[in-house]
């Protein structure tokens, strides 16, 4: 095939070149790997920007975390949850709260917190901290550093 193609262009002066079937397979066979070589390419890219933009979400819920949390520690306040566990009302800075009910209540440092009437538990929760208190009248009152 080779010989022939040697002839043909001597006598017509032009070059000739010859295509075997196995050298076409060989250049669709390497256009194939490169299309799929592409296409892992864009997948790769694709879960890239997809991840990148769910971490971006991430952090903007967790800097908004941050900042109402952020906020709750420069005004120093605590909420306060007051569980009435007893048989009878209690009052809670002259607010009552029936047996087996709870009240949130807002507490800053240096306040005071008057629960009276108690006649059985009433449990204070803190956001550390839960106390447990069978005292008839007392005084709740948040410090630095002191319980």
């Amino acid at each position: 095939m080779t010989d022939v193609a040697k002839r043909l262009s001597t006598i017509l002066d032009e070059e000739i070149n010859v295509i075997f079937e196995d050298e076409e397979l060989k250049g669709e066979v390497q256009l194939e790997r490169k299309d799929t070589a592409y296409n892992k390419l864009k997948i790769f890219q694709f879960l890239m920007v997809a991840f990148l933009i769910v971490n971006l979400i991430f952090l903007y819920f967790l800097i908004q975390d941050l900042r109402f949390y952020n906020n709750i520690l420069q005004r120093n306040i605590y909420t306060l949850n007051i569980i009435n566990r007893g048989t009878s009302e209690i009052y809670v800075n002259k607010t009552v709260v029936p047996p087996n009910q709870n009240i949130q209540i807002q507490l800053a440092f240096g306040e005071n917190l008057e629960i009276h009437g108690n006649q059985g538990e009433t449990v204070i929760e803190t956001p550390l901290v839960k106390y447990t208190v069978k005292l008839e009248d007392f005084e709740v009152s948040l410090s630095y550093g002191n319980d």
